[in-house]
């Protein structure tokens, strides 16, 4: 029931980062004044329950970092940052202040099985780092799963979830209707990527 939905979104291309022209200006000016070999670095940091929040500066790369071109801009993403933060926006406020927002967008897709409902999203949900291209978990399963999926299953109403890079696809129980429960799950899955969360790394079960 999981596998009809491999092909029925086209993939989209998205943009790493999402400059507003006062930022890119701002940004290319600012980067003028330093050393030549200075990028504009971005990080994401995590807060004792596990938010993240993003870390901005410019300054020299380290000797092994991997550096992007962004309309000109030399970017270093620290860590796991670049999938944390792809399609994200980026502004410069009237202080001189970098802001960085996740720009999250969540669309709904009805499938032939009315209790199954696709949500696709514009941010990274699966690692391309997994050995697997996609996960699928049942209600009562006896398995070890992510933290966001076992905080799904916390709604009785899910029966089962399946994960690809970019699509959650959630069954409902027998008897009940997506009429009840379509905004309930959107504003989860909202919540959840809002947290900068890295994307989900599966590991073949052995």
């Amino acid at each position: 029931m999981f596998h009809w939905l491999k092909n029925i979104f086209s993939k989209k291309s998205e943009p790493i980062l999402v400059f507003s022209e006062k930022a890119y200006k701002e940004i290319k000016s600012h980067l003028n004044t330093l050393d030549p070999e200075s990028c504009f670095q971005l990080q994401v940091a995590r807060d004792q329950n596990g938010k993240g929040r993003i870390l901005v500066g410019f300054d020299k790369p380290a000797y092994n970092a991997n550096i992007v071109s962004i309309r000109g801009i030399n970017t270093v993403f620290v860590g796991k940052s670049k999938e944390i933060l792809i399609n994200a926006g980026v502004d410069w406020d009237d202080r001189g202040n970098v802001l960085i927002y996740p720009r999250i967008d969540l669309e709904t897709q009805e499938t032939p099985n009315p209790s199954i409902m696709a949500f696709n999203t514009n941010k990274i949900l699966l690692s391309k780092e997994s050995e697997i291209k996609y996960g699928a978990w049942e209600r009562g399963e006896k398995v070890k799963m992510p933290m966001f999926i076992v905080n799904l299953f916390k709604y009785k109403f899910i029966q089962s979830v399946y994960l690809t890079e970019n699509i959650i696809q959630i069954e409902l129980k027998k008897s009940t209707h997506w009429k009840d429960h379509e905004e309930k799950i959107a504003d989860i899955i909202i919540d959840y990527l809002e947290t900068l969360p890295e994307p989900i790394l599966l590991l073949r079960r052995d």
